[in-house]
């Protein structure tokens, strides 16, 4: 135990001086031993040397400064550690695949290194031997508890000031609904559901009850909640800016992506192969579910999402796609079952994937067209879709029909199969 404190006490300490020098002496003293025993075991336990790991850190703080500072790029170069402008254009260049300066153009998407935290676990296998878990509240002062409608009050009139974006949660399912009191007054809440397998969280704190350890208990209350439930061992964080990367990065969370959120506003569109178009029945799921999670699993290869895998359907996924049939889509090519779409939450596109064998031929194309003229034919104002923003076949698709991006939202993803 006492060795993982002193490791993490050694990566306080870099994280501390990622924008200054990093002093090998003081690496030793806070170790309590030799820098080169420090990255020796760093390397067997990261699988990585101590000079890349600080590397991969000061290249992510350096694109957070780029993109949310004024401060001109060769002091952020002088300030991570670079000696000139060229060293560092390369650098950032090769870490998040475009220059320095493009990176304060909107829309930038940045590859994010998590700062690391070593952990210490005891896992027992005899018979009879149990697995001890110990939950800390180190705040009191924090109460987590389920929502009442009398909490509508204050989380609706603090979101309305800050940030519009949460409403939706509370005019959501209640069950799913939790609230953080701080000192008697409510101070944030949690939002937890799981679909298709996965676990997604939304936490809002207000404004003025932030920094508090209030986002970091309700994060730890959505744990709580996913582990209990059978094969969960993953769960999604969504947010809409980009400065809580640095919340997320301090409780653990593995991977960050970033989506955009687009939207269509105009009129009809003219139909392509639309006679090749039919809605879904219930024998479709297999070839369907087939042609969904292949597509997924290899964008989010391509995305560079850590330990992907391709899924097996399930009962559950049966279930939810029967329920949604009658906003459900397949393009069939001589027969045979090429492409598939639905519409969710009446106005939105949530699922759009095409067979590896039928691409280039415009059939997600088509079908994209033909969900958005479903959409506005039912009287919605617009319609909208959710993209990967590295998934630059489904950008060129929408961006082809006249959907505009309207919002850049972060997901981060955290393993919830360890202790609390």
């Amino acid at each position: 135990m006492d060795l993982m404190n002193r490791m993490n006490l050694v990566l306080d300490y870099i994280e501390n001086n990622l924008d200054g020098e990093i002093k090998e002496n003081e690496i030793a003293m806070i170790f309590a031993g030799s820098k080169s025993m420090f990255q020796r075991i760093f390397t067997l336990m990261t699988e990585m040397t101590l000079s890349e790991y600080v590397r991969k850190r000061r290249l992510t703080q350096a694109a957070f400064d780029i993109n949310g500072t004024d401060e001109k790029i060769i002091d952020i170069a002088v300030k991570y550690g670079y000696g000139s402008a060229i060293a560092f254009n390369s650098a950032f260049k090769n870490f998040h695949g475009l220059s320095p300066s493009s990176a304060r153009k909107p829309g930038f998407q940045p590859q994010t290194f998590h700062r690391l935290t070593f952990t210490f676990s005891i896992k027992t296998n005899q018979a009879g031997g149990k697995n001890m878990q110990y939950h800390v509240i180190k705040n009191a002062e924090i109460i987590i508890r389920k929502y009442t409608p009398d909490d509508s009050g204050a989380l609706k009139s603090a979101i309305t000031n800050d940030d519009r974006h949460y409403m939706e949660d509370l005019n959501a399912d209640h069950n799913k609904l939790a609230v953080a009191e701080y000192s008697g007054a409510v101070a944030g809440y949690l939002w937890t559901a799981v679909y298709m397998g996965h676990c997604q969280a939304f936490i809002y704190v207000l404004p003025e009850y932030r920094r508090r350890g209030i986002g970091a208990a309700l994060c730890r209350e959505a744990e709580k909640k996913f582990r209990g439930q059978t094969g969960i061992k993953e769960m999604w964080g969504y947010y809409y800016d980009f400065e809580t990367i640095k919340f997320v990065d301090k409780l653990g969370f593995y991977f960050t992506a970033s989506s955009l959120e687009m939207e269509y506003r105009g009129g009809l569109i003219p139909v392509q192969k639309e006679n090749m178009i039919r809605k879904c029945r219930k024998d479709d799921f297999l070839r369907c579910n087939y042609i969904w999670d292949k597509g997924m699993h290899e964008m989010r290869v391509n995305a560079g999402y850590p330990d992907s895998k391709k899924e097996e359907p399930t009962e559950e996924k049966r279930r939810q796609f029967i329920d949604n049939l009658d906003g459900s889509y397949v393009l069939e090519e001589d027969g045979k079952i090429a492409g598939y779409g639905c519409i969710a939450w009446d106005n939105h596109i949530g699922s759009l994937a095409v067979d590896k064998e039928s691409t280039n031929k415009g059939y997600g194309t088509a079908l994209a067209i033909f969900m958005t003229n479903e959409i506005i034919k039912r009287g919605h104002e617009f319609a909208s879709v959710d993209c990967d923003a590295k998934n630059t076949n489904a950008r060129h698709i929408f961006d082809k029909i006249g959907y505009k991006t309207t919002e850049t939202v972060y997901s981060s993803f955290k393993k919830i199969n360890g202790s609390i």
